[in-house]
């Protein structure tokens, strides 16, 4: 059964994603995480992982994907927009949360709106909101056969 190895965040807050990656480690240092600081640039990865090859263990592939919603040049909001857009991710989706400080009702349920996005989790990410998380895309991939809940989607505060 495929785990969580894969973690991608994109969040301008250079301290946040210190304070997250650390978390994640201290629950599974075999969890790499990669991080984008400019959702644009995160964006043109995502664009490219068709191009990755699945098998290959060197390659940097997500299977999960936190993103913050208040950043620069374009929100998660547009972020989730622009994902919707791109064909590969309907046959071979990727298990996104949103990961904000926020915790408008409004955004929350903007947020859940979205195919694309699977929960949302409100900041600060501690070790029992992400451990929720894998456990959760664990017993889905296990009962479903693919990380996505067919119910409703998590939402941790």
């Amino acid at each position: 059964m495929k785990k969580i190895t894969n973690i991608l965040m994109i969040d301008d807050n250079k301290i946040d994603c210190f304070i997250n990656e650390k978390v994640i480690r201290q629950l599974d240092t075999s969890i790499m995480c990669n991080i984008y600081y400019c959702p644009l640039e995160a964006l043109n990865f995502i664009k490219s992982i068709p191009s990755i090859p699945k098998e290959d263990p060197e390659e940097f592939r997500p299977d999960l994907i936190l993103l913050d919603i208040n950043m620069p040049l374009m929100d998660g909001f547009q972020f989730l927009d622009a994902l919707e857009e791109l064909e590969f991710l309907k046959t071979d989706p990727i298990c996104l949360y949103m990961l904000s400080s926020s915790s408008s009702e409004w955004d929350i349920n903007r947020a859940l709106d979205y195919d694309h996005c699977n929960g949302y989790i409100n900041k600060p990410l501690a070790e029992y909101k992400i451990c929720h998380v894998i456990n959760s895309y664990n017993q889905n991939l296990k009962e479903h056969g693919t990380p996505f809940s067919p119910g409703p989607k998590n939402v941790l505060l």
